[in-house]
């Protein structure tokens, strides 16, 4: 196969940029942490349950302050999440996005390892490209 070659030699660039970079986290656990359900342990048990796994990274579905508190002084980075309900009004009021960005982030950082604020939880099924969805 002739593109093996290639292949071999993109595969090695790869592996060189990750050893030169400084990426030492390849083998960190990440979990995303949901919290509906039925029968789940409490916040407090969950976040103990994170630390006795080793998990390293955590991506929260909304940005609770509880889950945030009890993440403050971990080892474990954070992603928190803008939820689908609350996208619209942050981003039509300025006052509300600073507030939003005052209160579940600046209220817990540093001592909460945030990392990551991402934007949606889910992707929307409505619109022209979903003409079936009400």
């Amino acid at each position: 196969n002739k593109k093996f070659p290639q292949m071999a030699l993109a595969f090695i660039s790869f592996l060189s940029l990750i050893a030169f970079t400084g990426a030492t986290e390849l083998n960190t656990i990440g979990i995303n942490y949901g919290r509906l359900g039925n029968n789940l342990p409490s916040p407090a048990r969950s976040i103990e349950i994170l630390q006795d796994m080793n998990v390293g990274r955590v991506k929260l579905y909304d940005a609770d302050h509880e889950i945030l508190n009890l993440l403050s002084g971990k080892k474990i980075e954070v992603a928190i999440t803008v939820t689908n309900d609350e996208i619209s009004g942050i981003a039509a009021n300025q006052r509300l996005a600073d507030q939003w960005v005052y209160e579940h982030i600046i209220a817990h950082y540093p001592t909460t390892k945030i990392r990551f604020v991402l934007v949606g939880d889910d992707l929307p099924k409505h619109g022209p490209r979903y003409p079936n969805s009400a």
